[in-house]
């Protein structure tokens, strides 16, 4: 566990790295929380996940703030806030993340070499060149839920990125009072069942909603989205597009 710590580093050549972890085939489940990370260097990596064995799998990254400046002049790239490098099964949350670097490229979440299965939830990316970049071959699977990006997006050739975001549906009936313990159901834009739960007492159903799946550069939106809301006495449904509700 690296926890509670706020890490600076200046490197005026070469790379700066704020927590770089190497598996080496032996390290799985390890816990990284609660720091603040600044790297200002000729290149910069935040976090740098990485194994050229054995699979890095089932890491945890959690409330970090994570500043990233690159100063190196190049066609490539120089600034990463997270790097995950052949490892799988993370799950990454609650950070906020500025990785920049003026002469170069620059990646708040950069994917490589067959990292699958990963999980990035509620997180702010600043970095206005990408927010998130996975090589060609660098991972299926990844989902972003409730993340928002200042930069752009970017999937390679046999990469695989899942856009979700929360969204509460209310329930209620033709005199405005909240409906509890009604079945609210979403339907996406192929008429497949999603998601089904029960509204609480106050009305309310909270769902994880696919925005769109990116595959290979190619996004498949999932949106209009029908909810159909009922129990024994009321039924209704209401067409949402969650994308343009984004």
């Amino acid at each position: 566990t690296i926890q509670s710590n706020t890490i600076n580093v200046n490197a005026s050549s070469g790379g700066g790295y704020g927590v770089y972890l190497d598996n080496l085939g032996t390290s799985n489940s390890n816990t990284i929380q609660s720091n603040t990370i600044n790297v200002n260097a000729s290149s910069g990596y935040g976090f740098f996940l990485s194994n050229t064995g054995t699979l890095m799998n089932s890491n945890t990254i959690y409330n970090q703030t994570i500043n990233v400046k690159a100063s190196v002049s190049a066609s490539s790239f120089g600034s990463y806030g997270v790097l995950l490098y052949n490892a799988d099964n993370s799950n990454v949350s609650s950070l906020t993340i500025n990785a920049t670097a003026p002469n170069a490229y620059a990646s708040d979440i950069y994917l490589d070499s067959g990292s699958d299965g990963n999980v990035f939830r509620d997180m702010t990316l600043l970095g206005g060149n990408w927010s998130s970049y996975i090589l060609a071959s660098g991972g299926t699977n990844n989902t972003f839920t409730n993340v928002s990006y200042n930069g752009g997006e970017f999937v390679g050739t046999s990469g695989q990125l899942i856009r979700k975001w929360y969204y509460t549906a209310y329930v209620n009936d033709t005199f405005g009072n909240p409906v509890s313990n009604a079945n609210a159901s979403f339907y996406d834009y192929a008429n497949n069942l999603v998601s089904t739960t029960n509204t609480n007492s106050s009305g309310y159903a909270i769902y994880y909603i696919i925005d769109y799946v990116n595959t290979g550069g190619t996004k498949t939106y999932y949106s209009n989205y029908t909810i159909y809301a009922y129990n024994s006495t009321h039924v209704g449904n209401v067409t949402r597009n969650i994308t343009a509700q984004q």
